[in-house]
């Protein structure tokens, strides 16, 4: 998970169940068995930010080498990704490529909006939807391209301060095999 901490936010995630594992400390497994799938309430609190709060959850693709760098992975025979979920407010599903390809895209990474769903949707993304947002000047990457270079699937919920809801990731997979 990730806020606006670094930059004077008070955002948080409130989950069902506290996180973490006699192997690993901060593990989702206790939130992810308790919620079949991955739930919880969401706080934005723009403390001292100078723009609207956030937080993140993020699912890392493979992990890290030996000396601790991300692992990137092809993905790109997925074709996309589909998410079933509930939120109370639209969010972004965003494609990481680790920290030092982010750098070069100045954090602009492709990315597709998700609207709120308090009923429950299922959507499917082709690579192709995923685009950048606009506002970074460094080196441009394609969703096509960052599917075959995937480090992180990141959930950003971003919104106006004050605002508070409950979101559920129930399941996220391919677009390969979920066409009916």
């Amino acid at each position: 998970t990730n806020s606006d901490s670094s930059d004077g936010g008070e955002s948080r995630i409130i989950w069902p169940e506290r996180p973490g594992t006699e192997y690993d400390a901060v593990s989702l497994d206790p939130i992810i068995d308790y919620c079949n799938g991955l739930c919880g309430e969401f706080r934005l609190d723009g403390g001292r930010l100078s723009y609207d709060p956030f937080v993140e959850i993020g699912f890392i693709m493979v992990g890290q080498d030996s000396n601790g760098m991300d692992i990137a992975v092809d993905v790109s025979n997925w074709e996309g990704i589909c998410i079933q979920y509930t939120a109370d407010i639209a969010f972004k599903l965003l494609l990481d490529l680790g920290d030092s390809v982010n750098k070069t895209m100045e954090y602009d990474v492709p990315m597709v909006n998700i609207p709120k769903s308090y009923a429950g949707a299922n959507r499917c993304f082709l690579w192709r939807d995923f685009q950048r947002a606009g506002w970074g000047r460094g080196t441009h990457i394609t969703g096509e391209e960052a599917a075959k270079q995937l480090v992180k699937i990141r959930f950003k919920l971003q919104s106006k301060d004050g605002t508070a809801g409950y979101f559920s990731i129930i399941s996220l997979g391919t677009v390969k095999g979920n066409r009916k």
